[in-house]
């Protein structure tokens, strides 16, 4: 089963998934062995794609940050 994760607002580098595939994989065992009685590697077959999409929108998102920056009201 392939899974994708995408990643949220701001700048993540390669690895940002890390520990939450590891959580699921090992949530998922869990509740697999509960429910068969069995324990072994069920998420062996879990095929785990984090996705980096701010290499595409990152230029755009700092310009746009300091543009809002520089237009900010200071009290």
């Amino acid at each position: 089963m392939k899974i994708f994760i995408v990643h949220g607002i701001g700048i993540n580098k390669p690895g940002y998934a890390d520990s939450l595939i590891q959580g699921i994989k090992t949530e998922f065992n869990n509740q697999v062995t509960v429910a068969v009685k069995e324990r072994k590697d069920y998420a062996q077959d879990l095929d785990f794609h984090p996705i980096v999409w701010d290499n595409l929108l990152g230029p755009r998102q700092k310009k746009l940050a300091q543009k809002i920056r520089e237009n900010m009201v200071k009290f």
